[in-house]
């Protein structure tokens, strides 16, 4: 089968979670046999070696003629059978699903829940971008306007996913539960027939390390808005005193990286790697703690738990309750006692940790890049049959 797998920005899989699940899929189905092609619109502005043939689009006007065109015969000429669109929730779909005049079908993925960035649009409009006089004045006027702005996208994500439903096969979900918010944004242009749920995925689950060590690791970008590191470190300081033989690791790079090192100055016990890959410490540690305001999939979850790490995170996305299923590692959105409570239960019982460490285990299969390619082949051949 040919696969067009097709995004904005070419698949770096250092850059993020779409990134690189779409590298792990697309090589895992080169493995059985399929013929995969990347398309992108910018270029990388670095040398980066990518596995499959790799086309652009000629214009910077995303929908324009001559895109439409390019997109057109690159579909006819590589015979395409089914095109990917990584970008589902976007307008970059209107040309990513313009695939009249080939046999071409589209699978728009989808990748956070589809209300996500509503309800949480207060805290996009209300942060502060820099800390310019005439920012903060912007920010007055955004949280003036708020009541309109919030109204105003609404409308605009509701026109997307009710036009989104006309101009693709199948969209896929990373969670059953996320079926619900799509279906109240399209309205009457819901189709149950076009819905599937894939969860996002990871490399085959390896051997877990018999040399665990008393590791706390944080992994994430920092960022204050979304990833929350700064509740991670207030976790922390509850109970760092009370476990003098563990230690915690934060793992990852962002813009408020200087910050958090800053508040983290007087708390013991706690180490920063800036950008690094986590799977050394992944095969080190215990627990991995997630503290994000929301999360489309949340893959560290997952990441963690294929090298036998037990996850707790705030029950703050709908996806968590698909990765984690013991109520003991899930938190009351945002209680900080509560999770330092609850941590602190985790690690001090011995035999728990051990159960919680089984039950990752059996747990974690559901997620692997085998049994995620098979859902995705089901798919195509279901696709293909209509």
């Amino acid at each position: 089968m040919n696969i067009l797998f097709i995004y904005p920005t070419v698949f770096n899989p250092i850059h993020g979670g779409v990134e690189r699940v779409t590298d792990l899929l697309a090589k895992e189905f080169s493995r059985r046999n399929h013929n995969v092609f990347y398309a992108h619109h910018v270029k990388p502005t670095s040398n980066i070696e990518l596995p499959f043939r790799t086309f652009f689009f000629p214009s910077e006007d995303y929908n324009s003629p001559v895109n439409r065109e390019f997109y057109t015969k690159l579909l006819n000429e590589l015979n395409i059978d089914i095109v990917i669109n990584q970008c589902g929730a976007h307008g970059d779909s209107i040309l990513y699903n313009h695939v009249y005049s080939t046999k071409a079908k589209v699978v728009s993925v989808i990748h956070f829940s589809p209300k996500m960035f509503l309800e949480h649009y207060w805290d996009e409009i209300s942060s502060l971008r820099n800390n310019s006089l005439i920012e903060k004045i912007k920010r007055l006027g955004r949280c003036v306007l708020y009541p309109k702005l919030k109204r105003d996208y609404f409308l605009r994500l509701t026109n997307h996913y009710r036009w989104l439903f006309e101009h693709t096969d199948r969209i896929c979900l990373l969670s059953d539960l996320f079926k619900n918010e799509l279906e109240s944004l399209a309205d009457d242009k819901y189709d149950a027939r076009k819905v599937v749920a894939i969860n996002n995925h990871v490399e085959n689950p390896s051997e877990v390390s018999p040399n665990k060590e008393k590791v706390i690791i944080w992994v994430g970008r920092f960022d204050l808005k979304q990833k929350r590191p700064d509740l991670c470190l207030r976790v922390w300081s509850k109970i760092n005193k009370h476990l003098p033989d563990w230690k915690l690791i934060m793992i990852g790079d962002g813009n408020d990286l200087d910050y958090i090192r800053d508040k983290a100055k007087n708390i013991e016990r706690i180490t920063f790697t800036g950008y690094v890959d986590p799977s050394p410490y992944y095969r080190r540690a215990k627990i991995l703690i997630m503290t994000s305001l929301t999360e489309g999939w949340g893959m560290v979850l997952t990441e963690a738990m294929t090298h036998g790490v037990v996850p707790m995170a705030f029950d703050s996305f709908l996806a968590v309750r698909d990765i984690i299923s013991d109520e003991k590692q899930l938190v009351t959105p945002f209680d900080i006692n509560e999770y330092a409570q609850k941590l602190t239960a985790l690690i001090s019982d011995e035999g728990g940790l051990s159960n919680a460490l089984v039950g990752v285990q059996d747990s974690v299969e559901r997620f692997s890049l085998s049994a995620t390619a098979e859902r995705w082949e089901n798919l195509f051949k279901d696709i293909l049959s209509d």
